[in-house]
């Protein structure tokens, strides 16, 4: 079957409405990750990070970890359901600076507005260090991604929502709801 750039989309933007948690767009994220991987070949594998307790902090855990076949972090991707904070783009500059983390994905649905050129400014120090951070929003970047992919990269893009939906042992409301989305096609 085929998929529109525009279903894609629109599937996921549904999918990401069903809850009142991260945990949609993270799932979301980390598909749309894991399908560049293999078509690009840049990395084996992408790995959701442990989230820390009260009983054991963990200061390096990032949301996903793109990793290579030797196991080294080629790529480090923080996702938030909020809007990026100076805060956030700290917190995050020190944690892959210490695992040294090249590459560092920010994907947000907006930049705070009264941070917006602090975080620049930042953003652009840290390169100037030899790290490179990008912010996206995860739809601007999907519709860019999934559109230069084609019809096989769309169709492994919605296979993969799927098996991270069972690999990471969602709620069942979850998968329940992408398997509604998916047989309204």
């Amino acid at each position: 079957m085929r998929v529109s750039v525009s279903t894609a989309l629109r599937l996921a933007k549904d999918f990401q409405q069903t809850g009142k948690s991260k945990i949609p767009v993270l799932l979301l994220c980390s598909a749309l990750f894991e399908t560049i991987g293999i078509q690009l070949e840049t990395y084996a594998n992408v790995q959701r990070g442990s989230i820390p307790n009260r009983r054991r902090f963990r200061p390096n855990i990032l949301d996903l970890e793109c990793v290579d076949k030797a196991g080294r972090v080629v790529l480090a991707v923080e996702v938030k359901d909020r809007a990026l904070t100076l805060a956030d783009v700290e917190g995050t500059i020190t944690k892959t600076r210490n695992r040294e983390i090249q590459e560092v994905f920010f994907m947000a649905p907006k930049v705070n507005a009264a941070d917006a050129d602090k975080i620049n400014t930042r953003l652009d120090t840290a390169f100037a260090t030899g790290q490179s951070f990008y912010v996206f929003d995860f739809f601007g970047l999907a519709r860019s991604v999934l559109a230069l992919g084609g019809n096989a990269m769309r169709r492994l893009f919605l296979q993969k929502v799927g098996e991270h939906l069972d690999n990471w042992i969602t709620q069942p409301s979850h998968r329940q709801a992408w398997q509604r989305l998916l047989e309204s096609l």
